[in-house]
Parts: C-alpha cells; sequence; structure tokens
C-alpha cells in the first residue's frame, strides 16, 4: 500500500465515524420531533438537524461520494425549508428523512 492508498484509507475511516455521527444527530432530531418537541426545542433540533446535513453534505463531497453528497443536500433543503417557515415538519417527512437516513447509513 502506498501512502496515497493508506492516505485514502483514512480519509474513508474518518468519513464514516462522520457519517455514523451525522445520521445520529439527524435520527435523534426526527424522532424527537415525531415526539412533539416543545416550538423552542424544536426550533434548536431543526438548526442541528440542518447542521448535520450541511456538514455530511460536504464531508460526502470531500471523498467524492457525490450520492450520498446529493441525498444529504436535499436533507438540507428540506431542513432550511422548515427553518424559514415554509414547511412544517409532519410525521409522513419524519419518515421520509428517516428512510433517507436509512440509506445514508
Amino acid at each position: 500500500m502506498n501512502f496515497s492508498d493508506d492516505f485514502r484509507r483514512q480519509l474513508m475511516d474518518t468519513f464514516r465515524a462522520e457519517l455514523q455521527e451525522h445520521v445520529g444527530v439527524l435520527t435523534d432530531g426526527c424522532l424527537s420531533l415525531e415526539k412533539g418537541a416543545s416550538s423552542e426545542d424544536a426550533q434548536r433540533i431543526i438548526e442541528g438537524m440542518f447542521r448535520a446535513a450541511h456538514s455530511l453534505k460536504g464531508a460526502a463531497r470531500a471523498v467524492e461520494l457525490d450520492d450520498l453528497g446529493l441525498l444529504a443536500h436535499r436533507l438540507e433543503d428540506v431542513f432550511s425549508a422548515i427553518r424559514r417557515g415554509e414547511m412544517a415538519f409532519s410525521p409522513e417527512l419524519g419518515d421520509l428523512c428517516l428512510h433517507t437516513l436509512d440509506i445514508l447509513g
């Protein structure tokens, strides 16, 4: 294994750890919102979910996993729309997000 292969392996190991962390934040957020978090808590949760999706998008693109980056970008768009009040979180949306997170994981 040359330096480039070793570096790529380390980079992917780091990405996998980040992926698990971000998917965990997003999953926990969906579940909390589905349980009916208070308005103040919901805003904080949505903000954290937006940041996790944004970070996941960048990490996926950094390791050239463009399909995962695109899925993360779409999640980021959803949470951005919720933050702006253009969309409301619903149980159906939560199910769709959780399904997407299963695919990402």
